[in-house]
């Protein structure tokens, strides 16, 4: 059975998995991307011990849907939210297990807990001039994208496409 949940706002119970969940947040804090919008937000953080730099990325709107499979991590989409928009920033999907609905379900749970956050607009990557995707993951996402707004990707609520890059309106 899959599960979801938000990492820092509500982190699973099971300490195998927290400790992954953390140990990717840490991760990606402290060796991000060169010169990305989260490079330059958290550099003055990064020096902190583990337990307080996941207390400040949380205090910065930072955190990152899971999804859970039988126990194991089996993907995750980072973001940040930035009052009423949201931005996803790093969507991961074992390359093993793409194919089986996993990404699908964790870009329908982000829209689905932005919304719910009072999000009147999500990023599913946040646009050229704060993050470059790979070819690849681009390629992924904008697929979802368009799944998104043409299909509305097995969300409850209605969505459309935004003005800007990768941008979801909510609430319409």
């Amino acid at each position: 059975m899959r599960t979801f949940t938000l990492a820092l706002a509500s982190p699973p119970s099971e300490p195998v998995i927290r400790k992954a969940i953390e140990g990717i947040l840490l991760a990606a804090a402290r060796q991000p991307d060169d010169g990305s919008y989260f490079d330059k937000n958290t550099q003055d953080i990064r020096h902190l011990d583990d337990e307080l730099l996941l207390v400040a990325l949380k205090e910065r709107g930072y955190d990152s849907v899971v999804a859970m499979e039988d126990g194991r991590l089996v993907g995750f989409t980072a973001f940040q939210k930035h009052g009423e928009e949201w931005h996803g920033f790093v969507h991961f999907v074992p390359e093993q297990l793409e194919g089986r609905g996993i990404g699908r379900e964790l870009v329908s749970q982000f829209l689905s807990y932005a919304r719910e956050g009072g999000a009147k607009f999500a990023f599913l990557w946040a646009g050229d001039e704060r993050a470059l995707l790979a070819p690849a993951n681009r390629a992924k996402m904008e697929h979802f994208y368009s799944e998104a707004i043409a299909n509305n990707i097995g969300l409850p609520f209605t969505v459309k496409a935004g003005t800007r890059p990768g941008e979801v309106v909510l609430n319409v």
